[in-house]
């Protein structure tokens, strides 16, 4: 019995070394999908679209240092400059005085635009004087 047994392990083992040497064949990989071609390694891109590539990666970087820029030169502007938005549309328009250290002002009801000699005075600016002999 002792011997049919070994005999049995002998057996496994050598089927189990001849399974996985896969008789001395290569193993086959599966083919991969198209969709990971761009993550599995080389593409091949012409050199306009590898240029194209770059271009809009460099844009896109740029994005946040843009952001960031304009918002400082803003502050250094509006910080030192008072500034005065004026905004337009069909219907008429209104300005709006930026101050340094000062909350912005503008006006508390739209000012329209008229032809001729219609105006309003924009609550909180004073009128500048009028000159001598102006009618």
């Amino acid at each position: 019995m002792r011997a049919h047994s070994l005999s049995h392990k002998l057996i496994f083992a050598t089927l189990t070394s001849i399974a996985s040497a896969n008789f001395g064949l290569p193993a086959k990989a599966q083919g991969l999908p198209s969709y990971m071609a761009p993550i599995s390694g080389r593409t091949v891109s012409s050199p306009v679209e590898t240029a194209t590539k770059n271009v809009l990666a460099l844009n896109t970087g740029m994005f946040e240092l843009y952001d960031n820029a304009s918002r400082i030169f803003e502050q250094n502007i509006l910080s030192k400059h008072p500034v005065i938005l004026a905004l337009f549309s069909g219907a008429g328009g209104r300005f709006i005085l930026y101050r340094p250290g000062m909350a912005p002002l503008g006006p508390r009801a739209a000012v329209g635009h008229r032809a001729r000699g219609g105006h309003r005075q924009v609550p909180g600016l004073r009128p500048f004087p009028r000159r001598p002999g102006a009618g």
